[in-house]
């Protein structure tokens, strides 16, 4: 049998992933990011930007959840040796893939969007991740709101 080593970067995002969504415990998922971390999430997402630093991501994690009412993804329901979601590394980076699915806490509307995520790793934190989903609009549609409605925004 040959079993692949983990690499640095795979273990800290798969360290990430339980943290900040099985546990959701974002305390604890930020201290895996260096102070001058960036995240860039899709511009066209309710929460989309350029986030720098713990007190940013904070931010991007309360806007995240004040838009989803649920939250999970297909790479932590799947085997590790799927075909449809994983996570690939060398030493420096990661690059995670599989499906988010979610539930607007603005509209009650579900749905399901392919999303890549790359992480590079500097002295043992994240200093940089991407954030790529297939169909941003899907994620969009789902939080938007038509003319005249109202919603009550709940966190997770």
């Amino acid at each position: 049998m040959n079993e692949k080593k983990m690499t640095e970067p795979e273990r800290l995002v798969r360290r990430f992933l339980e943290l900040a969504i099985v546990q959701r415990n974002m305390d604890e998922a930020i201290k895996l990011f260096h102070e001058d971390a960036i995240v860039y999430e899709p511009p066209g997402l309710p929460y989309g930007g350029t986030y720098l630093g713990p007190k940013a991501m904070q931010k991007l994690s309360t806007t995240l959840r004040s838009h989803l009412s649920e939250l999970s993804a297909w790479w932590i329901d799947m085997p590790s040796d799927s075909p449809e979601s994983g996570v690939v590394a060398n030493d420096k980076y990661a690059i995670l893939y599989g499906a988010m699915k979610g539930k607007s806490a603005l509209t009650g509307k579900t749905f399901l969007v392919p999303v890549e995520e790359r992480y590079r790793v500097r002295d043992g934190k994240f200093d940089e991740v991407w954030v790529f989903y297939h169909d941003t609009s899907v994620v969009s549609d789902a939080c938007r709101i038509a003319a005249g409605q109202t919603a009550d925004a709940r966190p997770l």
